[in-house]
């Protein structure tokens, strides 16, 4: 078992509006957009999100640009280097190495570069599907809602495959998902996706900046407990200060 932690993008942010509501505010600090690929024991490879569309790299705006209160608050940041080509490319592979895709939701800084993935099968919570499709302003269509991606409903699978399970931890979003990871040396690790944004959630137990803040919290209080009982650690979803500190591809955990 293998844990690559993939460098898709990045968003620079309004640190008060986006991850410390309320402090910092005006300051502006660049956020990692991160994807996952787990090489299973069984030979699969299993990459859990996709990033931000390529688009953003001539177009950093595009997404946003007609959005006041998010264009205000946030602006991307891509290169060619954040094409889960070349992310791959690291590791000796091609998007056709791709087993399967897991969506942990459907923001368009998490499925960007879904539509590399014609023929792998992409496991979603059906539930969060249908929440996306009915609201098109939060989850933009242009990048999930391609004809030719082959949804697979995973609603009540706890485990998606041998060492990935699932954790449901909405709030973010509507039936959003993180995982467990169990690793044989480094030990099992949460990827918290954004069901906890940075530390700073952690540290202050402030989940304002989450659309619905009292679900979000029980979800990020569940995730701490999971990895108390489990002794893991967790992987925080855009979190400036720990991305420094992770391994990136071509490094990894196992």
């Amino acid at each position: 078992m293998r844990l690559h932690v993939l460098s898709l993008g990045a968003s620079e942010v309004d640190k008060g509006v986006m991850l410390t509501p309320g402090i910092d505010l005006g300051e502006w600090v660049m956020t990692p957009v991160p994807a996952y690929l787990v090489e299973t024991d069984d030979g699969e490879r299993v990459l859990i999100d996709t990033g931000l569309h390529p688009d953003h790299i001539a177009d950093p705006g595009m997404t946003w640009r007609d959005v006041p209160m998010m264009a205000s608050a946030m602006r991307e940041a891509m290169a060619p280097e954040h094409r889960i080509e070349h992310q791959l490319g690291l590791l000796d592979l091609t998007v056709d190495d791709v087993t399967h895709v897991v969506s942990s939701h459907l923001h368009y800084d998490h499925c960007g570069q879904h539509f590399h993935f014609k023929g792998q099968p992409i496991l979603v919570s059906g539930a969060h599907l249908a929440a996306a499709r009915a609201d098109p302003a939060f989850f933009p269509p242009r990048y999930f809602e391609l004809p030719e991606l082959n949804w697979v409903d995973t609603d009540g699978q706890t485990e998606l495959f041998k060492g990935i399970s699932v954790i449901e931890t909405p709030g973010h979003a509507p039936h959003h998902r993180s995982f467990l990871i169990d690793l044989p040396e480094s030990g099992p690790v949460i990827l918290a996706i954004d069901a906890i944004l940075s530390k700073h959630q952690v540290d202050t137990d402030s989940w304002v900046g989450q659309p619905d803040v009292e679900t979000a919290r029980a979800s990020g209080r569940h995730l701490l407990s999971v990895a108390a009982a489990r002794g893991a650690s967790i992987l925080f979803g855009h979190d400036p200060e720990q991305w420094v500190q992770i391994r990136r591809a071509p490094d990894f955990y196992d």
